[in-house]
């Protein structure tokens, strides 16, 4: 049983860095048929970057640890760039601390059932089960969540093999509640 179809989403892959930058520009490009770029909606909230980036991000942060690569979301970031954009969506953070592994398949059914658009953060290497990118952090949109079967149908923007995955439920919670992430879910105002 399926509890919830897939939106039409148009997906886009992620430039190097831009995984958040990526989803944003998905969900907004869904919402309102218009193109905001991820590299402008990187550039607005700044993006960590190695010392050889050669990209076209201006708002970025030298760091030499991969851990801190791409976009770090501090509170209430997201709905600061809505609201300085004048896009009508609303962000709410859940942190996957609050939630045991069932509250946590309900949450993702309850947040796709209000037609809500959810970002998770993980641990990359955790989830793909690739040790070498072990505490390498990374975000996916779900689109899909089959109860029967505990499968969560993921879009993973890249840039490394971007495209639709399907992921057990537990193996999801447990690489978010590695990396110490959670959800971002994003509806209309």
């Amino acid at each position: 049983m399926q509890n919830s179809p897939f939106k039409k989403y148009i997906f886009e892959t992620s430039a190097p860095y831009c995984c958040v930058a990526c989803l944003l520009q998905i969900i907004i490009n869904t919402e309102f048929s218009i193109s905001y770029g991820q590299i402008h909606i990187a550039d607005s909230f700044g993006v960590h970057v190695p010392e050889d980036y050669k990209g076209s991000i201006n708002n970025t942060h030298i760091t030499n640890d991969p851990n801190l690569f791409g976009i770090i979301l501090t509170s209430n970031a997201i709905n600061i760039f809505f609201s300085g954009n004048n896009i009508a969506l609303k962000e709410r953070y859940y942190s996957i601390s609050l939630f045991e592994d069932w509250m946590f398949e309900n949450k993702i059914q309850q947040e796709l059932n209000n037609s809500s658009h959810i970002i998770v953060g993980y641990d990359y290497g955790a989830l793909n089960d690739k040790p070498e990118f072990n505490t390498i952090g990374h975000v996916s949109l779900i689109v899909n969540f089959d109860t029967a079967s505990h499968i969560v149908t993921i879009f993973d923007p890249g840039p490394d093999k971007p495209g639709i995955k399907k992921v057990k439920t537990y193996d999801l919670f447990r690489a978010i509640k590695k990396k110490k992430d959670g959800l971002w879910c994003i509806s209309r105002m």
